[in-house]
């Protein structure tokens, strides 16, 4: 069986990430920096992988105002749990 290794910058990392941290829901939404600071990584990198992500489908942004939050999408949680299986 061959195993796959994320590096923190791909998009499949954050996701997984996003998924432990329970993002997802609007409701339990966090902006770049947030989701930044709880995984260590710079904000521009994580901003680049979640643009990467809304194109696949795998999470939601969610706009109040001049705030951009980002949570997981339906097809964002299975794709997390595809990856345990």
């Amino acid at each position: 069986m061959e195993v796959f290794r994320r590096t923190p910058s791909d998009p499949l990392h954050i996701l997984c990430a996003m998924h432990n941290m329970g993002l997802i829901s609007e409701d339990r939404s966090m902006t770049v920096e947030e989701i930044a600071n709880r995984i260590h990584l710079p904000p521009q990198e994580v901003r680049k992988r979640l643009e990467e992500l809304l194109e696949m489908g795998y999470v939601h942004l969610k706009k109040e105002g001049p705030i951009e939050k980002y949570y997981l999408s339906p097809e964002g949680i299975l794709k997390v749990l595809s990856l345990y299986t």
